[in-house]
Order: structure tokens, then sequence, then C-alpha cells
């Protein structure tokens, strides 16, 4: 059992099993919830009403309340279980599965920190070690799997970052931020595709987990592209946001239509019915089947049941988005007021300095500018902000300009465009360019100037037609700001 050390819902255990010749035998143990809590009883009507367990910084709201320590998977007592066991071959393929009731005798669950799988794996003597060897050769065979079938699969155990199955990037709690984290998950959803297919086989109607997007690239484009955007906040924040438009909210249904985010052909919650009340239904479903009952719910009452846990989600996402917005404002303000611009996040920043520009600047700007020039965390916008700001920013303006031209000689035609779109203007700028007639050919060198309408800046000289035109544009924007005079003159080439 892999969970954080003050868990109290202990919803699975898991074991792997290498195979001769290659593969493995997964099999994970759930919590049998519905083995005692029964359909329309009290404990259920309040894990309907909850929904799902909440996780509060100081305190936590069980979904089942106390009967929770009655079903929880334990170390020291028998405990009731759905088991599901799924077959991979090599290639991480399912090939079989199969699913039964259980009784987990006292002794055979042993608790595991995400801290401690690591540790166990570089102790190879450990009693757990060939388990947890076996679970996480096949979890990476898993996640190699899904990743190359398309599947928006990140785990990125430094920074603290996942993809959700929803497709949403996520942090990863910092306790849980080793190898533990990935075989967990992998595993975890392998069982529930597992179950997922086997209930289908059976033609079971259970909750089953859609989710279908507009993803018009691969998964793995936006793995990729998240690497590249973790060293840069504004490029990760843009990828944040491309990533919620692209990616639509995976549903409960009682049909089953593929999961796009996963690159499953069908899912299902089923391994925490604990802290998840669709976990729930869908095994005292699988339960009943089980013991040859007849169903638990009519495909009417499952389908209420599901329009009814998506609407709950849907409002507590909209609360929880908007609490976060309210405190992010909050939280913004005091360090505005407060000077202590490093303390905002790149969001933050961006409303701050937008707003700032179109007033005038405040004390401690300009260190702060340059704080974020040096550790490279001024984008292009930046510049273009600064550019429109009014002429209370000249002096500021000017100095800064210079520092930022020498840093970064290519934000120069970005800044002059970003310009342009901040305040609605049309601009057609010119860039004339000259090769020195009395250089050698192998050793050439070029001259550009840009213009803007009435607007010319000086000649810049580079080795390359790229970095003359880059300087041109620097030129120009300072001749537009003010910083310096338009000048229509001929190219003065170097002596040398």
């Amino acid at each position: 059992m892999i969970d954080p050390p003050g868990s109290i819902d202990l919803d699975d255990a898991l074991t792997v099993d290498p195979i001769a010749g290659g593969g493995w035998m997964l099999t994970v143990h759930v919590a049998a919830t519905a083995a005692v809590i029964a359909r329309d009883s009290e404990h259920d009507r309040l894990a309907r009403a909850r929904g799902a367990s909440r996780y509060l910084p100081r305190k936590t709201i069980p979904m089942l309340a106390e009967v929770e320590r009655e079903v929880t998977l334990s170390e020291r007592l028998d405990r009731p279980a759905l088991t599901i066991s799924a077959l991979f071959d090599a290639a991480g393929q399912r090939t079989e599965v199969s699913v039964r009731q259980n009784t987990l005798p006292a002794g055979t669950c042993v608790r595991m920190s995400y801290q401690d799988v690591p540790k166990v794996l570089g102790q190879r003597g450990h009693q757990l070690h060939p388990t947890l060897d076996a679970a996480h050769r096949l979890a990476q065979q898993l996640f190699a799997t899904r990743s190359a079938a398309g599947a928006a699969t990140v785990y990125d155990l430094v920074h603290g970052i996942t993809v959700t199955e929803d497709g949403q990037l996520a942090e990863i709690p910092p306790a849980q931020r080793t190898v533990g984290y990935l075989i967990n998950t992998e595993l975890m959803v392998a069982a529930s595709a597992a179950l997922a297919d086997w209930c289908i086989d059976q033609g079971l109607e259970v909750l089953y987990r859609n989710h279908q997007s507009n993803l018009l690239s691969d998964g793995r484009d936006i793995a990729a592209d998240l690497a590249v955007a973790l060293h840069d906040p504004e490029l990760f924040e843009q990828l944040a946001l491309r990533v919620t438009r692209t990616f639509g909210r995976a549903r409960y249904e009682s049909r089953p239509r593929g999961h796009h985010g996963l690159r499953l052909p069908a899912y299902t919650h089923a391994t925490s019915p604990l802290r998840r009340y669709p976990d729930l239904v869908t095994q005292r479903i699988v339960w009943s089947h089980l013991d040859g009952d007849s169903a638990v719910y009519s495909s009417d009452e499952l389908a209420e049941v599901a329009a009814e846990i998506n609407a709950s989600n849907d409002l507590k996402r909209r609360k929880t988005e908007d609490h976060f917005k309210r405190m992010s404002r909050k939280v913004s303000a005091r360090h505005i007021l407060d000077r202590n611009y490093d303390a905002l996040d790149q969001k933050q920043w961006r409303k701050m300095f937008d707003l700032m520009t179109a007033t005038g600047p405040a004390p401690g700007i300009e260190t702060e500018l340059g704080r974020r020039l040096d550790e490279n965390l001024l984008v292009a916008n930046d510049i273009a902000r600064l550019a429109t700001a009014s002429s209370a920013w000249d002096g500021i303006r000017k100095r800064f300009f210079a520092k930022v031209r020498a840093a970064h000689p290519e934000f120069g035609p970005s800044a002059l465009n970003g310009r342009a779109q901040i305040l609605g203007t049309d601009q057609s700028i010119e860039i004339d360019v000259q090769s020195d007639p009395g250089r050698p050919i192998h050793q050439p060198l070029f001259a550009a100037r840009a213009r803007l309408d009435d607007s010319v800046g000086r000649w810049q000289i580079g080795e390359s037609k790229k970095a003359a035109a880059a300087q041109a544009m620097w030129e120009l924007l300072d001749v537009i700001c003010g910083h310096t005079a338009s000048v229509d003159e001929p190219v003065r080439w170097p002596a040398e």
C-alpha cells in the first residue's frame, strides 16, 4: 500500500509478479466498500451527498465518515477486497483480466510511503524489493506504451508537475515526488482500464470515465513543450492555458466512449471507493454481479447518478477556481503594496506591470526590472509594454532599454511588433540593408536601418544581416520612444 504517512483511507494494495519468458502479473486489491455499505443506506446517502473526501489544510472530511475505519485496508485486520488481476506481456500489452471477491488476511498488506519506495528499490536484500522492482519495470513499460500511443503523460518529479487524466497541468505534492508516484499512478490506471474492459465483456453498465478533447497535436508534443517551458515562466503559463483550452473535461457516463487523454478505449474509476463516490457505485455493481444478483441500478438510475456527479463536480470546480482567483488577487495586492515584486508569480506580475505602465512607475520597479533581466525572467512583452508607457517612464525606459538591448538584441523586433499590437496600430516597418563594398567576400559586413513613417533609426553594423537588422529595430524603437532623434544619413562604414 503506497500512501502518504498520515493517510487513513487506504483504498488499495498492489503486487506485481514477473512472468517467466517476459511479462508481469499485476494484482490490485481494492477495499470492498460495497460489501459493507448498501445502496440507499444512511452511509450511502452521506457519501452521495459529499461526492468525495475533502482534504483541507488543517483537517480531512472523509466521504464515509466514521464507517471508513471499518472498510479501509489494514495491516492488522482481515479485510474484504475486490481483486483485479491483469496479465501483461513484455511490451506492456494486456492479455488477460480476472475479477473476484477476496479476503485479505491480517498481515497480508504492508504500508509504505512514497519516500520509502526508492529506498527499497535500492536495497536488493529487502523483502519487498522483488515486488517493487517488478512494479517499477511494469509501470515504466506502461508509461512508455501510453506515451508512444500519444497520451499526454508527464511525471516531472523534480519540479513536481504532472498531467491529470483530464489533460490538466497539476502539482505533485512534495512528499510524493518519488518514483513511487509513477508506480502507483500507472498501475492504478492499468487496473481501472482492465476493470472497464472486463465490465464491457460482462455486459455491465457502470460509471465509465469518458474523455474527449479538441487536441489537434499529439500528447507527446505537450510533454516535449512542457519540458522546455519549465525553465520559462511566461512560456509555461501560455502552455498551461493552451492545455486547459484544448482538453475537455472527463465525464461519467453509463456507456463507454473512450478516454482520449489516457489513450484508452475504455476507462472507469475503481480504485478509490473510500474517498470517491463513483468508485463506490461501480464497485457496487461489480460486487453484485459477482454475487449473481440482479442489477443494482437501472439504466435510468445510473444515468441519473452520473449526471448528478458531473453537475456536482462542475460546481465544485467553479467554486475552487473562483476561490483561488480571489486569493491570488489578495496576495498580489499585498505584495504590490509592500513592493515585494519578486514574490509575484508570472500571471500576477503581468497584470500588475500592465496596469503600472498605463499609469506611472512605482518605487522599486526599476530594480525589479533589473532583477528580472539578470535572472532571465524578462520577456519581450515586458519591453513592448514599457514602450507604450507614458512619459513618466522616460528615464527608466531609456536606461533600461540600453541594458536589455545589450543582453537580448533579439527582443527588438518582438518589442516593436508587440507595441503595435498593444496600441492597436498598423505599422509597416521598412528595413534597408547594404553590404560593405570594401570588405572581402569571405568576411562580409552589413549595415541595416529601420524606418516607420517619418521615424528613421541610425544605421547599425553587423557581421550578418540578421544581427544588423535586430539592432536596427532597437534603434528605431529608441527613436519612436523619444530617446534619440530621427536621423536620415548615409552609412558610415568602419575603417577596419
